[in-house]
């Protein structure tokens, strides 16, 4: 690692009892290309070996160590506020590089000056010929899912495009779009902050891109498990969140019926799979929390004048 002096980005490493995860991890962040860099992890109350690790093997990370689960937003933005880089890389403890993922998305950002966050092709850990993410995408209806997912790389996927957000789990940003319009909101814990911080970033008029040449591993869903109760929960109450946050009174009077749609799909693949009382459970912890989403958004819209009809324009109908 460099110097402070000499660092140009700061890849920041939420960890919650990712003892087996991590090493594969950093040693890929150490093998890349590139040479201008700190690693900063910010452990989240492991009662694992984390930290052990960490400290012992790689000695020269900052790591701060937290006394409990204070959640992803959070442990993103405390590694944020730690840094020391023009450029910040958010990485999940699950996540393997390819050599020169970094340097290639460090080189559009340094070159194309009117993006302001760039993503990788993330493919599947576990079968590295598929595609996990292409860059993030919206619909109207308020699902967030990730482009190409679960499909055969075939190039499809080939070329670099605007697209409508990044996935925190393996992207690169300007250090100063987080001083423009803020961090990650705090009260998401786990899951949608990225999407919530890309619909912010895009009616705040900032472009997101997604390069196909830098390639990355994802094992996913890592620390909660895929469809386990706190992901029902925190990916149906966060969804609530950015709608109540961002989308525009007209959009919703327009598009009511695919919202409400969307909802009845959930919560019928929820009950149906088990997971009906973790659904009802993110209706109610949204309804907790709706004044609070509500005066977030009215700050927002007093202090950006967002570019509704951009944003809206991106989303996918």
């Amino acid at each position: 690692m460099s110097d402070k002096k000499d660092i140009k980005i700061s890849i920041v490493i939420p960890n919650y009892n990712g003892a087996e995860l991590l090493e594969k991890c950093i040693e890929s962040v150490y093998l890349s290309d590139i040479d201008f860099f700190e690693v900063i992890v910010i452990d989240n109350g492991s009662s694992d070996e984390s930290v052990d690790l960490i400290e012992k093997k790689y000695p020269d990370v900052k790591i701060e160590k937290f006394k409990k689960n204070t959640g992803f937003a959070v442990a993103c933005n405390a590694g944020i506020k730690k840094s020391d880089g023009e450029f910040i890389f958010l990485l999940n403890n699950d996540v393997e590089l390819e050599k020169s993922c970094i340097s290639t998305l460090y080189d559009v950002l340094r070159t194309q000056s009117v993006v302001a966050m760039v993503c990788p092709k993330m493919l599947m850990d576990s079968k590295r010929s598929y595609i996990d993410a292409a860059g993030d995408a919206l619909t109207i209806g308020g699902a967030a899912y990730n482009r190409g997912h679960n499909l055969k790389d075939e190039g499809q996927y080939g070329k670099e495009e605007i697209v409508f957000g990044v996935c925190a789990g393996a992207a690169l940003y300007r250090k100063k779009i987080f001083d423009k319009i803020g961090l990650f909101d705090e009260d998401y814990f786990a899951y949608m902050e990225d999407v919530d911080f890309n619909l912010r970033a895009n009616l705040s008029g900032y472009k997101c891109k997604y390069i196909p040449d830098a390639v990355c591993y994802h094992k996913g869903n890592a620390t909660f498990g895929f469809f386990s109760p706190k992901h029902i929960f925190y990916t149906n109450r966060n969804t609530v969140f950015f709608i109540l946050k961002y989308y525009r009174l007209s959009w919703i009077l327009e598009h009511l019926t695919v919202i409400i749609n969307h909802q009845i799909k959930m919560a019928r693949l929820c009950s149906g799979t088990g997971r009906g009382w973790s659904f009802l459970k993110s209706r109610l912890g949204a309804i907790i929390k709706l004044p609070k989403m509500i005066i977030k958004r009215h700050f927002f819209l007093m202090k950006f004048f967002p570019d509704w009809q951009r944003t809206y324009n991106l989303l996918d109908k």
